[in-house]
C-alpha cells in the first residue's frame, strides 16, 4: 500500500507540457468545481466522456442509447457527470484509479476502454506500465496477466 501511495507523487505526475487533451482533462476537472445543477452535470459528462472514449465517444452514445435512453442519460449525468468530473483527482489520475480497479477485480473490458481513456486523458505509456506493475501483488491469479495482454493490445509503439 505504501509503495501505490508512494508511486501516485512522481511517476504519474503529469508532465510539464500541457498536450490539448490534459489542458481539456484540466478544463472539465475546473468546470467540475464550478458546476452546481443537473445541467452542468451533463455538459461536463459529456465533455469527459468524449475526452475517455475519444474517437468511439459517438459509437459508445449510439450503442448505449440504443440500450435505452435512460441508460445513456445515467450514465452521461451519474458516471461522467457528477462521479468521473467531480474535483480532487484530475481526470489522468482518475483513469489510473479505474485501470487498476479494473485490473484488480478482473473487468477486463472496462479495463480495455479506460487504458484506451487513461491514454486519452493525457497517460504516458510509462504511466500505465507503472501502474500495472504496482498491481502485481493485489491481484488474483491470471488477472494481471490478462490486463498485461489488454494493455499490449492498446499500447501504442514507440516512434
Amino acid at each position: 500500500r505504501r509503495q501505490l501511495a508512494e508511486a501516485g507523487r512522481a511517476p504519474h505526475s503529469p508532465p510539464a507540457t500541457a498536450t490539448a487533451t490534459e489542458t481539456a482533462a484540466e478544463t472539465a476537472a475546473e468546470t467540475a468545481s464550478e458546476a452546481e445543477g443537473p445541467g452542468d452535470w451533463r455538459t461536463r459528462g459529456e465533455a469527459t466522456c468524449a475526452i475517455v472514449y475519444g474517437a468511439n465517444y459517438q459509437k459508445l452514445r449510439t450503442n448505449v442509447r440504443e440500450l435505452h435512453p435512460a441508460l445513456d442519460d445515467w450514465m452521461v449525468v451519474e458516471g461522467y457527470g457528477k462521479v468521473l468530473s467531480r474535483p480532487g483527482l484530475d481526470l489522468l489520475r482518475r483513469e489510473l484509479c479505474i485501470v487498476s480497479a479494473c485490473a484488480v477485480s478482473g473487468q477486463d473490458r472496462q479495463l480495455l476502454s479506460h487504458l484506451k481513456g487513461a491514454l486519452h486523458a493525457g497517460a504516458s505509456p510509462g504511466h500505465l506500465d507503472s501502474t500495472l506493475e504496482l498491481l502485481r501483488d493485489f491481484c488474483p491469479r491470471g488477472t494481471l496477466s490478462r490486463a498485461r495482454l489488454l494493455w499490449k493490445k492498446v499500447r501504442p509503439s514507440a516512434a
